[in-house]
């Protein structure tokens, strides 16, 4: 027959199993929603761009690249104005930086240019992100 002490030592033991497997579990979760977030990003028919704060592009799903005719490469680490807007739109660009660097989200039907130079018509969305309460970047949307 088992001790009182055994007992206890047993049902705590039982305890720490079953909250480990919830952790287990809940991680599992956790990771399946990232790789769902994850494809979302990789496979969406929108250009996705997420900036730093310096407007410098950090990563760029394969949309992106491809509606402006660039590699993942190439687009790594340049500043989005100076990768996308036509000369005469520098101000506009400029102004829609800006006030996302403000904290407001933007939207705009403009012009931007292709790696060969070609003007593409496109809708703009651009969203600070934020970890906690600083503002730590941008994502921009473009189709």
């Amino acid at each position: 027959m088992k001790s009182t002490k055994q007992t206890k030592q047993a049902a705590s033991t039982s305890k720490r199993k079953a909250a480990s497997s919830k952790e287990t579990d809940g991680r599992k979760q956790t990771g399946n929603h990232l790789l769902y977030f994850q494809q979302l990003y990789e496979n969406s028919p929108e250009g996705v761009v997420f900036l730093d704060k310096e407007d410098r592009v950090i990563d760029a799903n394969k949309c992106f690249a491809s509606l402006f005719g660039y590699s993942l490469a190439e687009v790594s680490g340049k500043r989005i104005n100076d990768l996308i807007v036509p000369g005469n739109l520098a101000g506009e660009a400029q102004g829609l930086s800006h006030r996302v660097m403000e904290d407001r989200t933007v939207e705009a039907a403009t012009i931007r240019k292709r790696k060969d130079g070609a003007l593409v018509h496109v809708s703009i969305i651009g969203s600070p992100i934020h970890l906690g309460h600083n503002r730590i970047g941008v994502c921009g949307i473009y189709r």
